[in-house]
């Protein structure tokens, strides 16, 4: 309507069934439209004023399941914002944290020193539950949709138990020869494609909603962006170790959140856990900045600095 002003820091909220579905009794209805659950654009468009200039903002989002909401995540590492699936409406208030899990993506070799076909990455149920990586009700099994082409059983659908690792690889042979993994780990060549080592993103998504062409639509579970250049560390391009999630309960596309410390397919990462060394450190949130000194919980844990001194970045810190 003519004269609405938003705050400074304040919110507007559409409703379908109030302000712009078909059913709406809205005067300012331009024409009536919903928001799909296989995905779309929303535009937010000015007037253009007397320098013929406008505003224009548009967001694209992908499928989502009944009852998932999306908004924007700011990411403490890179000060970048990432629109995705959040644990929670929040109507006229500040977002939700991001949904994370119950599959996450936990390590990525993307450039194994010697045969580049033992690359490979993990996956890890975080969840207290079992999670089977296939919807009876589509009859469609859970894949990967960025990255590389692999899509899980059908015939016998894959069931991971809490806490659960499966690596994938280019190639068991080639990875056989170069690693060990755990008595009991499931190994699974994927089918097509290989992990990029200029970096790329690596997607997992299960079944959603179906189009208008009858075609299933897949949600995004979990996605890493990574890359090999600075601010990224350098040395698993090649250089032997992998890049492993640090806090794995934790939204994980994020720069601090994958540490260039790991090549241990199907187990936990070396050295101290982020879980044990924030309980030692009385650490309840690792976003939070608790000695105040502009690192969070999170960063201090990855860079090996005490969260409870304000002592400064040094040169080589600050582009971890």
């Amino acid at each position: 309507p003519v004269g609405t002003i938003i705050p400074g820091n304040g919110y507007l909220i559409f409703y379908e069934d109030t302000n712009f579905g078909p059913g709406s009794a809205d005067p300012n209805r331009v024409t009536s439209f919903g928001l799909s659950d296989d995905g779309e654009t929303v535009y937010l468009t000015s007037a253009v004023d007397d320098q013929l200039t406008e505003y224009r903002f548009k967001e694209d989002f992908g499928a989502s399941l009944e009852g998932q909401p999306f908004g924007y995540y700011r990411k403490p590492s890179t000060g970048g914002y990432n629109f995705i699936t959040l644990s929670a409406p929040t109507q006229a208030a500040a977002n939700a944290g991001p949904k994370v899990g119950p599959i996450v993506i936990s390590e990525i070799m993307y450039n194994p020193a010697g045969a580049g076909a033992a690359e490979y990455f993990e996956i890890l149920n975080i969840s207290d539950s079992n999670v089977t990586l296939f919807d009876a009700t589509q009859n469609k099994a859970w894949k990967f949709t960025g990255g590389i082409e692999y899509e899980f059983p059908a015939l016998s659908p894959l069931t991971m138990t809490p806490g659960q690792r499966v690596v994938l690889t280019r190639s068991i042979p080639d990875f056989n020869a170069s690693y060990t993994v755990p008595s009991g780990t499931l190994v699974i060549e994927w089918i097509t494609g290989k992990l990029s080592n200029g970096g790329e993103s690596l997607q997992l998504g299960q079944p959603g909603p179906v189009n208008a062409l009858n075609e299933t639509q897949f949600v995004r579970v979990d996605r890493v962006k990574y890359d090999n250049n600075s601010p990224w560390v350098s040395f698993p391009d090649g250089g032997g170790p992998s890049l492993s999630k640090i806090a794995e309960k934790e939204y994980g596309n994020e720069l601090h959140q994958l540490d260039g410390l790991g090549r241990n397919p199907g187990d936990v990462s070396p050295g101290v856990s982020y879980d044990d060394w924030a309980l030692t450190n009385s650490i309840t949130d690792p976003l939070l900045d608790d000695d105040q000194d502009g690192i969070n919980n999170l960063t201090e844990y990855a860079l090996g600095t005490d969260p409870g001194s304000t002592t400064p970045l040094t040169a080589n810190e600050s582009k971890f």
